[in-house]
């Protein structure tokens, strides 16, 4: 077993290049295939919206063992949980307890949802629609 040695968390350095404007575009592959890595791997994904965040373990040794929670806002300051595990600890038979301890101590990141913008109502669709038909006419 691998112990870890620092006594301080790792810092994620910014990107220089980052577009977070109207036209901004994911970078990295979302998706997973565990059949293209047939070692032993843990994978960690979080997929995070302003109105939901899954958080899903794979672990693959020999066989695939998947965990996922979701979370749904359920107001502008309050999640509820709508699947899965309510801790990643219940489920540490399936993907090792050393990762679901990991999961449990990172958290769910509501601030990130939080940061995000909300799809625009059907008033607001409309509004932007007939602006964006008003600008077509000059």
């Amino acid at each position: 077993m691998n112990q870890q040695t620092e006594l301080t968390p790792a810092t994620a350095a910014c990107s220089q290049g980052a577009d977070t404007g109207p036209g901004a575009q994911a970078s990295t592959h979302l998706g997973f295939d565990p059949a293209q890595h047939p070692d032993s791997t843990a994978v960690l994904m979080f997929s995070i919206s302003h109105g939901e965040i899954v958080v899903t373990a794979i672990l693959t040794m020999g066989a695939v063992r998947k965990v996922e929670q979701r979370w749904r806002r359920r107001s502008p300051s309050s999640w509820v949980l709508a699947g899965g595990p309510p801790v990643f600890d219940y489920e540490k038979g399936a993907i090792s307890p050393d990762l679901a301890d990991f999961l449990d101590r990172a958290g769910v990141p509501i601030g990130i949802a939080n940061m995000l913008p909300r799809q625009p109502s059907a008033a607001a669709a409309a509004a932007i629609a007939a602006a964006a038909q008003e600008v077509d006419r000059v």
